[in-house]
């Protein structure tokens, strides 16, 4: 079974195609605590890094995601 794994808040990606991801085989591993992703990407290797969130852009105009 292929893995995922959400960086962000799960609701921000939607319930609807959450459950699409999850029906055609893949587990789905989610989390919004940097250390814990850190933790997760060390111990396994996920197929997908999925991050969710808004893109926004700073003051000098870099461009960030706002979990």
């Amino acid at each position: 079974m292929k893995s995922v794994l959400l960086f962000g808040q799960k609701k921000d990606l939607g319930e609807k195609l959450t459950r699409r991801i999850y029906r055609r085989g893949y587990s789905i591993k989610a989390t919004d605590d940097l250390t814990k992703l850190k933790r997760i990407l060390k111990t396994g290797s996920p197929d997908f890094v999925l991050c969710t969130g808004k893109i926004q852009m700073n003051t000098e105009g870099q461009y960030y995601l706002e979990l």
